[in-house]
This record gives C-alpha cells, structure tokens and sequence, in this order.
C-alpha cells in the first residue's frame, strides 16, 4: 500500500531557530491491517527565523524516518511514535571588508542539527482516504554550529588564512506538538 503524509510542524520555543515550514513526503510500505502499523521516511525544510539568523544562514534540507504503531485494542484511535530527523543549514558566508585597508574577511558559518522523538498520536490509522491526527512527542536534539574566519587569498585559494573562531555542540531535551492528515492513495 502507498500512502502520502502531509503535515506542517510546528516552531520551537526558546530556541535559536524555528521551523516556519516542514513539508513531509511520507512512503509507506506494507499492509496497515497485517503490518499493524507504518514505517515512513520524509523530507524536511528549515528557514532561518530573525535578522541575525537570516544573516548568518540559509535556509536548509533534511529528511526523517519514523514509526507509527497503533494500539489495535482501542479501535487504532490511539497510537505510539518513534523517529529521528537530520537538517542541515546550508553553509553561510558572511563578507566584511575593511574601509581603510579594503582588507576583505569572511565569516564561513555551519549549522547542523538531529532530532530523536518518541510519543503519543490521536486520530485514524485504519484505512480510510482522509485520516486527520494530532499528538505530542518528547525529543533529545542535537545541535551544532561552527564559525570560521577567513582572509581568502584571490590567486591561490589553499594560501587563505583560516581562524575556527568557535564550535559548539548543545544537547537538549524538547516537548513538541503535531498534527496533519494523511492521505492514502
């Protein structure tokens, strides 16, 4: 059985970033009714949020994998999810030159990110073509960012000058909420 999901996520609070658009692009493998259950993989897409995070990154991709596992006792109403999600920013160059020396320097930005989920889904997982749903997840997220300066060299691109002005990797624990339709085809 194939059947497409569509779901947008939902922003982060008090994070350094939001998600203002998540589109996901589910593929399902297997019988609902004998698998019990469905296994799906989706792409992400993350845009910066705020003038600071506009500046220094790019809007980036990623993809997710997850499982969905309906309790069949209570007429597959209710159910349990699992998944893992990777994004990367693309990389951002940030050029400053110098008004009294035209001494141009750039700030070279790297941002990834990897997301780890397990919680609770209300809503349809029999078959059916419209299946609305919502639920809450408890995640585990990984972030990383590293800035690098750099004094490129114009004739020679290995002789540039590079200073890792800093890297750093947060670990945090993170309450979430979702809801979509899904659509089977």
């Amino acid at each position: 059985m194939f059947s497409l999901n569509i779901r947008q996520l939902l922003h982060h609070r008090g994070g350094t970033h939001r998600v203002l658009l998540g589109t996901l692009f589910l593929l399902s493998a297997g019988n609902p009714a004998a698998a019990g259950g469905k296994i799906g993989i989706y792409g992400l897409y993350m845009a910066p949020y705020g003038v600071d995070a506009r500046e220094y990154s790019r809007p980036g991709w990623g993809f997710g994998l997850h499982v969905v596992l309906p309790l069949p006792q209570l007429d597959n109403v209710l159910a349990g999810t699992a998944g893992i999600e990777y994004l990367n920013l693309l990389n951002s160059t940030t050029t400053f030159v110098d008004r009294l020396t035209h001494l141009r320097t750039e700030q070279q930005t790297e941002q990834s990110c990897c997301r780890f989920y397990i919680g609770g889904q209300v809503g349809g997982h029999g078959n059916a073509l419209l299946r609305p749903h919502a639920g809450a997840n408890v995640a585990l997220v990984w972030y990383n960012i590293s800035t690098d300066v750099v004094i490129p060299d114009d004739y020679n691109r290995e002789n540039e000058v590079r200073q890792n002005l800093k890297e750093q990797n947060h670990l945090c624990l993170r309450f979430g909420c979702h809801r979509g339709t899904r659509c089977e085809l």
